[in-house]
């Protein structure tokens, strides 16, 4: 996977196991990291617009983590992005095991050409 250049989703619990995985998939690159949980902190267009200037700037592996904190309108966007050709970074989503998972949030994984479960 280190040579691919794909979009990828890692579901498992987050911790050290899935950190060293997304360090695993990005070998040599440089990792950056956005949580989605900062979206209610940072705010909706401030955390949107710092993900897209890194979606499209980033020459590493951008990892936008816990995916299932995102509202719904917010899976959308970040589901076209993911599906866009724009991108420079290669990026990694994780999300939290399967537990019900909403389908816009189903619908956001499997827009990833590989999954990776912990």
């Amino acid at each position: 996977m280190r040579t691919a250049s794909s979009t990828v989703a890692v579901t498992g619990a987050p911790g050290p196991a899935r950190s060293a995985l997304v360090r695993d998939i990005a070998g040599r690159l440089e990792v950056t990291r956005i949580d989605a949980a900062d979206l209610a902190r940072e705010g909706e267009q401030s955390w949107i617009a710092r993900m897209v200037e890194l979606v499209l700037t980033h020459e590493g592996v951008l990892t936008i983590e816990n995916v299932e904190h995102l509202p719904p309108p917010q899976q959308v966007v970040l589901g076209r992005i993911l599906t866009g050709t724009a991108a420079r970074a290669r990026l990694v989503i994780t999300a939290a095991p399967d537990t019900g998972a909403s389908p816009t949030l189903t619908s956001l994984l499997s827009r990833c050409v590989d999954h990776l479960e912990l």
